[in-house]
């Protein structure tokens, strides 16, 4: 049976607050600033009717000459067709959109939410709207930037963003507006501390309308990774995103999403929300496959409340969850139920951020994976030594388990959609995940705590690992368990730079070895040895104890991309004859190696440094029917059903070396073929 979730003070809190009561905004304690709305859009003071109205009309002027005149923004990101996603040609012969109403906004029909800002993975607000946001209003906004060409309605999610971004710095916050902007460093690591402080510096002194424009915007080529959409961004355009002195400057936005992950990405899906007409259904990612989903996805907590709660990620950044307390449970429906119960995470840890992920997966899609694994016949995939690094098979004598990988498993890859959705994606991308890595610890085995972020501070390799830049890393792994095992057999995950809950002293480390030498639960390994210390942190340390059907997620970034110290960690001794199996998904926040798109480090490259290789790297096969034995037949991954293999429709797949694959003809196997490790193989039948 699934566990049901917990009641969550500050969201019951937040519910409370009835949308019957529009005029009354929320108390919103944690938030920096609130904002009331005024009669601007592109300016923020508040002037006497006839000035105010003589303004308008020379502002809407202004604006026509941008929208109209592509010559007239030329500068950062070439003309105004590219930044708002239309051509030039398009954009040229609309006719300019209706000035607003001379006394302000908010003659405008009340029918909306209150907005709260926070910047990505901050569980304190840094701006509220204190008058309701309605739809008129972000109407009169994507009029004014699209030339009244398009409606909110039709946006889509990169046109969205350009709006909203614009819409909570000029509207929700002032331009001379502070708040919301570039944080300080979230990092106490000295590393990059210099770093951080000029990057800072430098971004602030651009001539962008206020600070949170400079938030949403990292900097490109200074610290925006490039994400495998960039080319569909659609800018902040010249007129809107920078000051009065610097009319030619644009901007890259945020992305939005709501506390518990789901991206905003329609203009559609925000509307359903912000006029009450949204329902509570269920939605998966896209690319996935599910039954009995009908219609769009929206987070519990923004229906039947007056409050939306917007998380701004910075453009090239991912989401990450917001805890504020221990024990803070985030529902999340728009991941599909398994068997009926509803899947939510539970803050297990602050610092670092780690969650049990309830009602995740299910015991018999845990057996199937297993089996997967042990059914590998691939030496890069198949159960051998457990290796580490980022080149190649390395033996790490503080790691003594086993591991296998299910790639392209049916089951395999429902679980990397399933974890990808919880995440944030709202499309899967196959290129920021690894395989599902199958661990197996008998008796003694164990792995040193460590980070799943990989270190390459000499730059040897041909990738570019340095996320708190324009590199890509791990930022967040999901960890699976398998089996049961009982308390007194160890197998814990620690977390050794934190204390357990409740615990506010720390045990001193020799006392720590002493208790555990003198309790005899160390007995099976050498005095001052790795795998002693180990087990000693595992006493006295944050320990996730292992159960069949039980999934925690933990992040290794902080929302900015820097490496969080705090998430290391290590799989404490397995300490009698019982078996640990679970199995970890890796999630990048950018493509890694061997994907299109990976960052790499072009200067090693250039001087013939290590080209970064997998255990498990992506090749590409083709499988046609020439006609001449069958007319149809069927094409499987392993037993798992691919797609049809007809005459004249060759099958293009993303593959491993090692991987299985059969034709089956009236449900008979009548071809099988093994990929190899070539870059681009082609099969026919």
């Amino acid at each position: 049976m699934g566990k049901k979730p917990k009641k969550n003070a500050s969201a019951s809190t937040a519910a409370a607050t009835s949308t019957a009561h529009k005029s009354a905004p929320p108390q919103d304690t944690n938030s920096k600033k609130t904002r009331t709305w005024n009669s601007k859009i592109s300016y923020g003071k508040v002037l006497p009717l006839g000035m105010l109205a003589l303004l308008l009309v020379l502002g809407i002027a202004s604006k026509t000459k941008l929208l109209h005149d592509p010559s007239s923004s030329s500068g950062e990101g070439s003309s105004l067709g590219k930044d708002i996603g239309v051509s030039a040609a398009d954009v040229k012969d609309v006719q300019p959109s209706q000035t607003p109403n001379s006394n302000g906004l908010d003659v405008m029909e009340e029918n909306g939410r209150y907005l709260r800002i926070y910047r990505n993975g901050e569980g304190d607000s840094c701006a509220m709207s204190k008058s309701v946001v309605a739809s008129d209003k972000l109407e009169m906004v994507t009029s004014e930037m699209f030339g009244g060409q398009v409606t909110l309605k039709d946006l889509n999610k990169y046109q969205l963003d350009a709006v909203l971004t614009y819409f909570i710095a000029s509207v929700v916050l002032d331009d001379d507006d502070e708040a919301c902007g570039i944080p300080e460093n979230p990092s106490p690591s000295p590393r990059e501390q210099s770093f951080y402080k000029s990057w800072k510096t430098e971004m602030s002194a651009r001539p962008l309308r206020n600070d949170f424009l400079k938030f949403c915007d990292m900097g490109e080529g200074s610290r925006m990774t490039i994400q495998t959409d960039h080319s569909k961004v659609v800018k902040v355009p010249a007129g809107f995103a920078g000051r009065v002195d610097a009319p030619d400057v644009t901007s890259f936005p945020c992305h939005f999403h709501t506390r518990e992950g789901l991206r905003i990405a329609s203009g559609e899906k925000l509307l359903q929300i912000l006029e009450g007409r949204e329902t509570r259904s269920r939605n998966v990612i896209e690319g996935t496959s599910c039954a009995n989903v009908d219609g769009e996805c929206v987070a519990s907590d923004d229906i039947g409340t007056g409050t939306l709660d917007l998380y701004a990620v910075q453009a090239g950044r991912v989401f990450m969850f917001a805890p504020k307390f221990v024990g803070e449970i985030f529902e999340l429906d728009h991941i599909t139920p398994l068997l009926g119960n509803k899947v939510y995470l539970e803050t297990i840890s602050l610092e670092p951020r780690v969650f049990d992920i309830h009602n995740f997966f299910s015991g018999d899609e845990a057996d199937k994976i297993v089996q997967n694994a042990i059914n590998q016949k691939a030496d890069s995939h198949k159960f051998k030594r457990s290796s580490t690094g980022s080149s190649g098979y390395n033996i790490n004598p503080t790691r003594t388990s086993e591991n296998a990988f299910d790639t392209h498993s049916k089951e395999a890859q429902t679980i990397k959609r399933r974890c990808l959705s919880t995440l944030g994606f709202d499309v899967y991308e196959e290129g920021v995940t690894d395989g599902l890595q199958v661990l197996r610890y008998n008796q003694t085995m164990a792995y040193i705590d460590h980070m799943d972020w990989i270190d390459d501070l000499s730059k040897k390799e041909e990738h570019n690992y340095d996320s708190m830049r324009l590199g890509s890393n791990r930022f967040a792994t999901i960890l699976l368990y398998f089996t049961d095992i009982n308390e007194e057999a160890g197998g814990q995950t620690v977390f050794t730079k934190a204390l357990p809950l409740g615990v506010e002293k720390e045990v001193p480390f020799h006392e720590a070895i002493q208790n555990v030498r003198n309790s005899g639960i160390a007995s099976l390994f050498q005095s001052k040895s790795w795998e002693e210390k180990l087990v000693a942190q595992c006493e006295t340390k944050l320990a996730v104890r292992p159960h069949r059907a039980r999934a925690v997620l933990f992040y290794s970034q902080y929302p900015d991309g820097q490496p969080d110290p705090s998430s290391k960690h290590g799989a404490c001794p397995v300490l009698n004859e019982q078996t640990k199996i679970a199995a970890n998904l890796w999630v990048w926040n950018a493509p890694r190696p061997g994907f299109n798109g990976s960052p790499v480090n072009d200067w090693v490259k250039e001087k013939g440094g290590n080209t970064s290789s997998s255990n498990n790297k992506q090749l590409k096969a083709v499988f046609e029917n020439s006609g001449e034995k069958y007319g149809d037949a069927k094409l499987y991954f392993q037993d798992s059903f691919f797609a049809d293999l007809k005459k004249g429709k060759p099958v293009s797949v993303n593959t491993y070396e090692g991987h299985d694959w059969n034709v089956k003809v009236n449900d008979k196997i009548v071809q099988k073929w093994t990929v190899s490790n070539h870059p681009f193989q082609k099969f026919t039948l």
